[in-house]
């Protein structure tokens, strides 16, 4: 018979496999685990939380299938972010004019001053600069992006599916001046935490990302219970049945 393909209902990723199994129990090559093929051409059953009723997800069925990845917001870290560094940036230059006019000294001292003063608050700014556009935030509709470095980069990408919870840290000057620090943590092996340092409005990022990767995880029909496989094996969590 031949071959058609279908989504693994675990982690999405398409499979190929021949007719005459449908209906059998199989494992998914890439998460290892187990499921029933379904039946060519029968839609697939709507996502459904454990005990409860159906998904309701607006839309067509189309909404569930891949999409064309769009963005949702690129920024770099916040200028109030590097607060201090940019008011040394400042203070320098202002105490080198001070001790211009109110400090009796030689001329040659008083240039020494003034260009000692001025060069090290350039290089304070140009540090600020230097940091701020050397970090990149992205976010798509399917993936969250880090992207480092100006001249080599390196870049980190996180599927939005596998983003399991979102921790927001901001301490009091932080909360002042409305910029924090955020931490995903995730499902995915080789990133299990994603380190987000700078960003406006925190909060608000963080709806922003966990609406998206909400709506992420209904599109490649990923099960919240899941993600309890995450938790270690020694703990309460772990040894409960899963049935319960």
């Amino acid at each position: 018979m031949a071959d058609f393909e279908f989504k693994c209902p675990s982690c999405g990723n398409t499979l190929e496999i021949d007719e005459s199994h449908q209906g059998k129990k199989t494992t998914c090559p890439a998460c290892r685990k187990s499921f029933v093929v379904p039946e060519k051409d029968k839609p697939a059953p709507m996502p459904r939380v454990k005990g409860g009723a159906p998904v309701q997800v607006q839309g067509t069925t189309s909404d569930l299938t891949p999409q064309e990845e769009k963005d949702v917001f690129r920024m770099h870290p916040a200028w109030r972010s590097f607060f201090w560094k940019l008011i040394l940036a400042v203070l320098f230059p202002v105490a080198a004019l001070v001790f211009q006019f109110f400090v009796k000294a030689s001329p040659g001292l008083k240039r020494v001053v003034l260009i000692a003063g001025l060069a090290i608050g350039l290089i304070f700014f140009l540090v600020v600069v230097v940091k701020r556009y050397s970090l990149l935030y992205r976010l798509s509709t399917q993936r969250l992006f880090v992207y480092r470095g100006l001249i080599s980069r390196r870049i980190e990408e996180l599927e939005l599916f596998r983003v399991r919870d979102i921790d927001v840290l901001q301490n009091f000057w932080e909360r002042i001046l409305s910029y924090g620090r955020m931490t995903v943590f995730s499902t995915d092996a080789t990133t299990p935490k994603f380190e987000v340092a700078g960003m406006p409005h925190p909060l608000k990022i963080k709806d922003t990302i966990r609406t998206h990767f909400r709506q992420a995880r209904i599109r490649e029909r990923v099960r919240p219970t899941e993600f309890i496989s995450d938790f270690e094996s020694d703990t309460d969590i772990g040894s409960h049945d899963p049935s319960l």
